[in-house]
């Protein structure tokens, strides 16, 4: 809309009135402005409801109708137009009354000047601007309360009556809760927070709120139905209408407090069953260091798991096996989720080898993992009575020389 131009709906009875109203007008210096004039009631409703005006001068007397009559009906259809009120010399006893029904101003006629009438208009205009504007803003504040996916609450610490009361809370909050919003509001926190119910514990709560601003935890919340559940919770304080109150968003985090849990227990079994699994089970990172080892470390080669922990994963490898070994690393770390499986003999603690069956899993690329996952059984034990089995069909038992048939 142009500023400097503004439409002018006048609703008038009188047209010496009108004339008179559109003469002071014209003498208006800086704006301009476009009269429309309508006589009676029911045509200055209906041009008033099309909301196409910036502001609406309309006479008290109206036939047998009359403006503050005008104004309500406007405002009880949704009209937001600005509207000044022209009363006559007798009829000052209905300004306070007008202003009360949400008329922005009113005037006399007979005292109006050209200067008077151009600044009650531009004020009507920028206030009915303002009101809007808050009117918007408060629309969107109020569309965020309601549609935001956590529960908000509005608590009022120091209500005299009812410490901690709920002022107010979004659908969210009450259905969270097991609540409807009208069984919530007026009725104390610690219907949700038990904690709440004691005195010294809202006390001791608020000065955190106080010293920081903001407060952020986690919470056991009570349902209608004495039902508890865990919540996340972020509390500010604001200061409304000279009040002091704390703005509580609560998420409930039932689902994922769960899925921690399950998390947990998985872990634990799958940590169970490595810790007390007879191989050796290791993630070896692309370095080659050990970045984490089982407890079979020990009971196989004599070494804690802190001992190998950090260190080369071929420290111990015999000499002669390990070429083959860094070779076929070097190779498995150029494959990403590839298996090698190999022989190495690894030396124990007391200095005698073990024969293992090594196999390792490229795993670099998983970021659960980013390591090669090497499994090590001993095997020694098999490989020894394979040997004797060689040695067996190979020599006589009693005389330990070569069979005659070989």
């Amino acid at each position: 809309m142009d500023i400097t131009r503004w439409n002018i709906l006048l609703i008038e009875d009188d047209e010496d009135d009108y004339i008179l109203t559109r003469n002071l007008l014209a003498d208006v210096l800086g704006p301009r402005f476009d009269l429309k004039w309508k006589a009676t009631y029911e045509e200055g409703l209906a041009a008033l409801l099309d909301q196409a005006y910036d502001v609406c001068l309309t006479d008290y007397r109206l036939g047998e109708r009359d403006g503050l009559t005008l104004v309500r009906e406007a405002q009880d259809r949704g009209c937001t137009t600005p509207i000044i009120m022209l009363t006559g010399q007798g009829d000052l006893t209905v300004d306070a009354v007008a202003l009360q029904m949400g008329a922005a101003n009113y005037l006399v006629k007979g005292q109006t000047s050209a200067p008077l009438l151009e600044r009650s208009i531009r004020h009507a205009i920028e206030r009915a601007r303002t009101a809007r504007a808050l009117h918007e803003s408060e629309e969107r504040f109020r569309i965020l309360f309601e549609r935001c996916p956590d529960g908000i609450l509005l608590i009022e610490p120091g209500h005299s009556i009812t410490p901690w009361m709920i002022v107010d809370c979004n659908a969210v909050a009450a259905r969270m809760n097991g609540y409807t919003r009208e069984e919530l509001i007026g009725r104390p926190y610690g219907l949700l927070d038990p904690a709440y119910t004691d005195h010294e514990h809202g006390e001791i709560s608020l000065d955190p709120l106080r010293r920081e601003g903001v407060v952020t935890g986690e919470a056991i919340h009570c349902r209608q139905d004495g039902s508890l559940f865990p919540i996340e919770y972020s509390s500010s304080f604001i200061s409304l209408e000279g009040r002091e109150l704390v703005l509580a968003i609560d998420r409930d985090v039932t689902a994922r407090k769960r899925s921690e849990e399950e998390l947990r227990r998985s872990a634990g079994y799958f940590r169970a069953l490595i810790e007390h699994a007879g191989d050796i089970i290791s993630v070896v990172n692309a370095e080659g260091a050990v970045r984490y080892t089982s407890p079979a470390q020990l009971r196989m080669l004599g070494f804690a798991p802190d001992e190998r922990t950090g260190r080369s994963a071929f420290i111990g490898v015999h000499s002669a096996d390990l070429p083959q070994a860094r070779q076929l690393f070097t190779g498995l770390l150029s494959q990403p989720g590839e298996t090698v499986t190999t022989e190495l003999r690894v030396e124990h603690r007391n200095g005698s080898w073990r024969t293992l069956e090594v196999t390792a899993t490229n795993l670099v690329a998983d970021l659960d993992v980013e390591g090669v996952v090497v499994n090590a059984r001993d095997i020694t034990a098999r490989k020894a009575a394979e040997a004797q089995l060689i040695h067996d069909a190979m020599y006589d038992a009693l005389t330990g020389l070569p069979n005659r048939s070989l």
